[in-house]
């Protein structure tokens, strides 16, 4: 669902508009963007954020269009692309379930 607003708005504030009304509307109402992360440490590679596997608003990324996501949607870095569904793998590259069934 796309939220229509009247009268002269951006349409990046509309983005964000309907962003929020779908996370309100499946009951996310954590407006922090490391929500669902947890940071963990390493020796190698020092602090860094994972996901935490208990929250249930994780977004799969198993599908075909714009699922829930929203046109010029960013994110602060390939871990919250995960979480949200945009993306399903951490690394930079094309993700797809397999090749026949696509990226």
């Amino acid at each position: 669902m796309v939220v229509k607003v009247s009268g002269r708005v951006s349409v990046k504030l509309e983005e964000d508009i309907t962003f929020t009304f779908r996370k309100w509307n499946s009951e996310d109402l954590d407006n922090h963007s490391d929500c669902s992360l947890q940071v963990k440490f390493s020796r190698n590679r020092g602090e860094y954020l994972c996901l935490d596997k208990t929250w249930k608003h994780f977004g799969g990324c198993n599908y075909f269009g714009a699922g829930n996501l929203v046109n010029c949607q960013k994110w602060p870095g390939r871990i919250h692309t995960k979480r949200d569904g945009a993306h399903g793998a951490t690394v930079a590259g094309s993700y797809g379930p397999s090749v026949a069934d696509g990226a």
